[in-house]
């Protein structure tokens, strides 16, 4: 994220220094600056880890975390993402935690799957999951047994 706001900064001065210099007028270099910090947020913003990846590299850390399976019940697309080296595809998962009658409970998660990795989220698959012992609410797949990317 340093690299994008340092990229920002060197175009950003250096807008400033041929506009400066070649007598355009203030507010044309203020709404370009603009221009650049918004894009620079926007970049940012799609290279930084989703709420779901931060709770399961803190709870994989996390030497107190259950570490349970649960069935995926429900499944939807809520948005795709394409990079250079791959297409992504946030899933919504409603999970069945625990054992698989009527005493387990269910969680809801959204979490980005690489496509080529789509089938091992489909309904009725297994799935690794990290909970959060102090609030079983916080539930994130456990990317060491269920990966979400092809490595």
């Amino acid at each position: 994220m340093w690299s994008v706001a340092a990229v920002a900064l060197v175009c950003g001065v250096w807008f400033a220094y041929w506009f400066i210099r070649d007598g355009v007028p203030m507010w044309v270099l203020a709404m370009v600056l603009v221009f650049d910090v918004l894009f620079a947020m926007l970049v940012a913003g799609a290279l930084m880890a989703s709420k779901e990846e931060k709770l399961a590299e803190r709870l994989g850390a996390s030497a107190d975390t259950i570490r349970a399976v649960g069935r995926v019940v429900e499944l939807s697309r809520i948005s795709t993402k394409e990079t250079g080296t791959m297409h992504k595809t946030r899933l919504g998962l409603r999970v069945a935690v625990g054992a698989h009658d009527a005493g387990a409970r269910e969680a809801d998660l959204e979490v980005w799957v690489e496509d080529a990795l789509l089938p091992q989220f489909a309904t009725g698959q297994t799935v690794h999951l990290l909970i959060d012992p102090a609030d079983p609410s916080l539930v994130a797949v456990d990317r060491s047994r269920t990966p979400v990317q092809v490595q």
